[in-house]
């Protein structure tokens, strides 16, 4: 992948969204999960801004949703 930094467009465009996009998601419990790159550089490597939302404790356990968290969310 090429080298870019698109952090401002980021913090300027998208986490405004985002932040209403998690606040509709908890107020209804709607599970939700995505990620975005939104740098790489050849020192740091690639840079990553991910929210994940399973409400598992009012839905139960979702197979799919499991695979993605698994895919999004780095090693805890």
């Amino acid at each position: 992948m090429k080298n870019f930094d698109l952090e401002n467009v980021y913090d300027e465009k998208i986490a405004p969204l985002m932040i209403q996009i998690i606040a509709i998601c908890l107020e209804h419990k709607m599970p939700m999960g995505a990620m975005f790159c939104y740098r790489n550089e050849e020192d740091e490597g690639e840079k990553y801004c991910f929210t994940f939302i399973s409400h598992e404790k009012y839905l139960g356990k979702s197979e799919h949703m499991e695979k993605l968290r698994q895919a999004i969310v780095p090693m805890a």
